[in-house]
């Protein structure tokens, strides 16, 4: 864990990053490189006069896996949750967003491409009245 905290005239900014795990692959000949990044919990607050953002990111999983000869490029991206809380005077806005999938297969030679790209988005908007 890694934790940042920040106080700047009425602003607190808390960073809080876990990095479980970083594999880099490289192979020069046939260009094989293979890239794994687990990032569990990134965590952004922000206070100003009224207003609270909180940030929550998590990256699961990003894969890289690069091939020259015969061209093979597979990217997996998985985003889980990136949730926004803005509390602007009367209102809270919560904004949750979700990137399931990402993949792209390219092969030069017989030219096969296939792209799956998914985004599940919900964003809530919820009004408190608070006294």
């Amino acid at each position: 864990m890694t934790v940042f905290v920040f106080k700047r005239n009425r602003m607190i900014v808390i960073v809080a990053i876990r990095n479980t795990m970083t594999v880099f692959v490289f192979k020069r000949n046939r260009m094989i490189v293979i890239v794994a990044i687990r990032n569990t919990m990134t965590v952004f607050v922000f206070k100003r006069n009224p207003m609270i953002v909180i940030v929550v990111i998590r990256n699961t999983m990003t894969v890289f896996v690069i091939k020259r000869n015969r061209m093979i490029v597979i990217v997996v991206i998985r985003n889980t949750m990136t949730v926004f809380v803005i509390k602007r005077n009367r209102m809270i806005v919560i904004v949750v967003i979700r990137n399931t999938m990402t993949v792209f297969v390219i092969k030069r030679k017989p030219m096969t491409a296939i792209c799956a790209i998914r985004n599940i988005m919900t964003v809530t908007v919820t009004i408190r009245n608070i006294i």
